[in-house]
């Protein structure tokens, strides 16, 4: 496996699990503006891919070099965040 693979796979990995830790965090508070229902939808505000957007964003501007780990991350971000709220949704 080379260098630049490594990497990628890193960056998602971490990407996703942090994806999975901060939507969790915010599943288990009882207020703050992340807990607010989304309109009339069964998810948090927590629950928008917010980090991944960000490294999305990051990766169109960044250095030829970051950009595939960035677009790692922002990808295992996104996947992270939408196992949780689809797995744990609010009560309709």
């Amino acid at each position: 496996m080379n260098f630049r693979r490594l990497v990628r796979r890193s960056s998602f990995i971490g990407g996703l699990a942090a994806g999975v830790v901060v939507t969790q965090r915010i599943h288990q508070r009882d207020s703050g503006i992340w807990t607010q229902r989304i309109g009339t939808t069964a998810f948090r505000a927590g629950d928008l891919p917010v980090g991944g957007a960000v490294a999305t964003v990051l990766s169109l501007v960044a250095p030829k070099p970051l950009r595939g780990p960035l677009r790692a991350l922002a990808l295992g971000a996104t996947l992270g965040v939408l196992a949780i709220a689809v797995s744990d949704p609010l009560d309709a």
